[in-house]
């Protein structure tokens, strides 16, 4: 292989990259099988320096092939963390302001019902995903994050909002890798503490937030996971 074509290969193998990453809005697997074809081309153009002993002098030419073709990793990765919080933020907010206001109901109307905070907190939040309830998350799973978000800090209710929504996201979107969706979810942890803070000086009363709570509180669809969590009837 001529040193020309060797050239060739390597503006290519970037150019060939760039429609990788575009790709993989699309497609992921597609995508990372055409970044991992132009690398391995791109590598391929510089190649022929190490086997012919006469161009070993032009060895400088597998260094453009590792970095133009490793060079765009960051850039990869950067595009799909900004995906999952772009996936992430047409959500995260309301779900954050809807179990807040949640919250507060429970706290401001029913706080004699139950026997700590946990345990409001996991009501609060079993409200908010009870679509989610038993098919793809269960109370215990709710409960136990509440438990840890109570342990973990005094601003239990903003963790236990980030740490509910990763494990919804994780249902909601499987393709996205556990460490990603929670790095992003994290990410919105000055986010959650505006909208915390907001709801609780701003928030007085919602017909629907309240006529949600009433019939968690009475109603008997509801009852076994009242029983399940030790609230009072």
């Amino acid at each position: 292989m001529k040193t020309r074509e060797n050239i060739l290969l390597l503006l290519c193998g970037p150019a060939v990259i760039v429609v990788g990453i575009d790709m993989l809005s699309k497609d992921v697997f597609r995508g990372l099988m055409i970044i991992l074809m132009s690398v391995f081309l791109t590598i391929i153009g510089s190649s022929y320096q190490w086997v012919n002993p006469k161009n070993r002098s032009k060895l400088w030419l597998l260094f453009p092939a590792i970095f133009s073709a490793f060079g765009y990793v960051p850039l990869i990765l950067l595009r799909e963390k900004k995906r999952i919080i772009n996936r992430i933020g047409e959500r995260f907010t309301s779900v954050a302001e809807n179990i807040t206001k949640y919250y507060l109901e429970l706290k401001r109307n029913y706080y004699n019902r139950f026997n700590d905070e946990a345990t409001m907190l996991a009501s609060a939040g079993l409200v908010e995903a009870q679509s989610y309830i038993e098919q793809k998350i269960s109370l215990a799973q709710i409960l136990d994050i509440a438990k840890k978000s109570v342990l973990a800090n005094e601003g239990a209710l903003v963790d236990f909002i980030i740490n509910l929504e990763i494990k919804l996201f994780q249902i909601e979107a499987p393709e996205f890798g556990i460490s990603e969706v929670t790095e992003a979810c994290s990410e919105k942890k000055r986010d959650v503490e505006c909208v915390v803070q907001k709801m609780k000086r701003e928030y007085l009363h919602e017909t629907d937030i309240a006529s949600n709570i009433s019939k968690f509180i009475i109603s008997y669809p509801f009852k076994t996971y009242r029983n399940s969590l030790g609230i009072s009837d």
